[in-house]
Formats: structure tokens, sequence, C-alpha cells
């Protein structure tokens, strides 16, 4: 009986030594402690980054010994643990046993050996201290193997918040993606445009310094607060210029242009000889002046517009007991006298047979007349226009009336 008893008693000795014999965790090192936006003693966020040697599985728990001074808040469902991949493998709001925080992992999950993290929003942990942090894993029945305490200075981080103006303009993409990021961390981001627009600068709340605020790839460096970076755009329009027969768009010119919105693009229509410009037609909500061959638009959306041109006609002489010749008749007091008679046929030979004639002859017929009265009433008036002016004219035209006879 004694034989039998000692067999089993030295079997269960066997067997308990062997239960204790296996780990039930890893060992903890490169504890990191970081708070994000600390403002006032009171953190938005709360996170602990350490390293274990082992996998950590499921029913297993961490304890996380905080330096005296911290006042640490359980919420059920806000401590989150991460593996070195980012998966969460647990949720857990935790249960505060003195100055130690603990999580049990959620059922089905394995944090593998490596880094892990475990964030704690705020207000969970309320004036965060620098000092000695304890780290801990071990089973239910709290057996557990625990780092060595160790010094860990309170490292502040701050939120990248990336936003859009206006909101359909394009994407704004923190390229570097760890955000919170500690003070002067070099963070690179990106901007691409939606169809329609471009893309125009950088701006942000704070003002922070920009590699290069006009790049839509850039980096800048991270302030001592919590940042939020805007990517901003613009609308663009294209502007369809065309003409019609008798002249043309001489500004922008003719053709598609692309402008940005609100842009005011100057118009300037030049008709060809013979032709004047009209009006303009087409999407002409925002231009200054219709009927003016200069004047602006202003590009709130795609236009399309038109120079429109007319032929000019010539302006026939008026019939009148001159014969046309207002200022020569009331000069000599005749439309009779011989001097006029050369004026007249010179007239009919040489300008008239030119546009740019016709077109003087029809000048001369709108101003003569009121010429022509003014003088006509002084004696000493038509002696100096006559003498001074159409003698000189008459014998111009007389000298070469062989070249333009001919």
């Amino acid at each position: 009986m004694k034989k039998v008893f000692g067999i089993v008693l030295a079997l269960a000795l066997v067997l308990s030594m062997t239960v204790m014999a296996t780990p039930v965790s890893a060992a903890i090192s490169n504890i990191k402690v970081t708070v994000t936006n600390p403002i006032g003693g009171q953190p938005s966020g709360y996170n602990i980054t350490f390293v274990m040697q082992q996998p950590l599985i499921v029913g297993e728990y961490i304890d996380i010994g905080f330096p005296l001074g911290t006042n640490i808040v359980a919420a059920a469902g806000t401590a989150v643990v991460k593996d070195s991949a980012g998966a969460v493998v647990a949720t857990d709001g935790g249960v505060v046993i003195g100055n130690t925080l603990r999580i049990t992992l959620i059922a089905a999950a394995v944090c593998p050996a490596g880094a892990v993290s475990v964030g704690i929003p705020s207000p969970n942990i309320v004036n965060p201290a620098p000092g000695d942090y304890a780290l801990c894993v071990g089973t239910s029945n709290e057996s557990s193997i625990c780092s060595d305490a160790g010094d860990a200075d309170v490292v502040a981080t701050y939120e990248l918040t990336m936003a859009l103006d206006p909101a359909g303009g394009g994407t704004a993409t923190d390229m570097s993606d760890e955000s919170p990021y500690e003070a002067g961390t070099v963070v690179s981001i990106k901007a691409e445009a939606n169809a329609g627009y471009r893309f125009v600068n950088w701006t942000a709340a704070p003002e922070v310094v920009f590699d290069s605020a006009n790049a839509a790839e850039t980096t800048f460096t991270m302030p001592d607060e919590a940042v939020t970076v805007t990517a901003n755009f613009v609308a663009v329009y294209e502007l369809t210029i065309s003409s019609t027969e008798g002249g043309e768009v001489t500004s922008p010119g003719e053709g598609t242009f692309t402008y940005d919105e609100g842009t005011v693009v100057d118009l300037v229509a030049k008709a060809e000889e013979g032709y004047r410009f009209v009006e303009w037609t087409g999407n002409v909500a925002t231009i200054d002046d219709l009927n003016a061959p200069s004047t602006t638009v202003i590009t709130d959306g795609d236009y399309s517009i038109t120079a429109n041109f007319e032929e000019q006609e010539e302006e026939e002489p008026p019939s009148d007991t001159t014969g046309g010749c207002f200022i020569a008749t009331a000069a000599y007091g005749t439309p009779t006298a011989q001097q006029i008679e050369v004026l007249r046929e010179f007239r009919d030979v040489v300008l008239l047979e030119s546009a740019a004639g016709s077109r003087l002859v029809a000048l001369y017929y709108r101003l003569g007349p009121r010429v022509a009265d003014f003088i006509v009433g002084s004696e000493l008036l038509r002696t100096l226009v006559r003498e001074l002016l159409v003698d000189p004219l008459v014998w111009t035209v007389e000298v070469t009336g062989a070249i333009w006879r001919g």
C-alpha cells in the first residue's frame, strides 16, 4: 500500500513540476509610452507599445503597471490591443487593480510574438506620468511573467487631420499613415484632383512649414499640437471662342481655352475692311458688354462664345443743289464755279472708285454742310477758306489731272 501511495505521490509531483515549468507567456521589453494631443494633463489618447518574445494565447491577460501619480479609469470596450500587423486581438474595458490595468484577450484571438500596442482612449488615463512601467502577462490563475520595471518617458504625439476645399475637389492622403505623430516628425502627404478641378496648394491650421506648399506631393514637419492640413482645389472650365465671316477674335484668340473658375478674360474682336462688329452671342451671361468689340467675360462654367460681324453698307452721297461741294460752294458763292467742277470730277473719277475714298466722301457729306453754314455769312471766313484751302486744293487736283484722268 505504501508502495502504491509513493508511486502516486511521485507522479503528482512530476506533473505539478511540469505544469509549473511550462511558461505561460514571454518576457516583455522595449516599453514605449505615448499620449495623443495632451492638453492640460488630459490627453485624447494613450498608447503603450512593447515587444513579446513568444505569442500571447487566448485567455491570457496583460497587466500594465503605471507609475504613481497616474489616475486610471476603466470603461467597457475602450482598451484596444493590436499585434505587429495592426490587427485587433483584444478589446476590453479592463479591470483596475491598484495602480494596474488588466486587459484580457477576447476569445479565439492569438497575439503573435513581436510588437504589441495597447491603446487606451481618454478619459481612461488622466495625468499620465513618466517613470517605471511594469508589464506582465499571465493566465486566469494569475501566475504571470513580468518585464522588469523600466523607466519610460511619456512621449507626446499629435493627431493629423486631412481635409479638402472644396469637398468634391479631389483627395488628400497622409502617405506616412502613422498619425498620431511626435513633434518634429516629417510627414509625407499627397493631393489628387478630381475631373474638372486642379490642385492649388496646401494650407494648415495651425500653420506648418511645407517643403513646397504648391506641390501635390510634399512633406511638412509635425508641430507640437494637433494640426489640420487642407488640400485646396479650384474648378476649371473650358472657354470656346469663334467668329462669323468678316472678322476675328484677337484676344484670347479662337479655339478652346482652359481657365480657373472666376477668371476675368479679355475679349477683343477685330472687323475686316468693309465689315463691322455687331455683338457677342452664346453663353453671354457674364460678358460685361455684349455690343462692345472689347469687353470681358468671367468664367463660371463651360462657355461657347461667338463674335458676330456684318458687312457695312456704303453711304450714298446726298442730293443737293451744290452737287455735294458744300464748302467750296460757300467759299465761291456759287455752285457753278469752274473750280468746283474740277473738284466734282476728281470726286467721281478717283474718290468714289475705292472703299477708302467713298468713306472719306461720306465723312465730308456729314461734316461739310455744318462748315458751309458756319462760313457762308462771313465774307472774311469765305475769303480765308477760298484762298487758303479750296484754291490750293483745286490747283493740286488740276496739276495732277494728267495722272488721275489717265
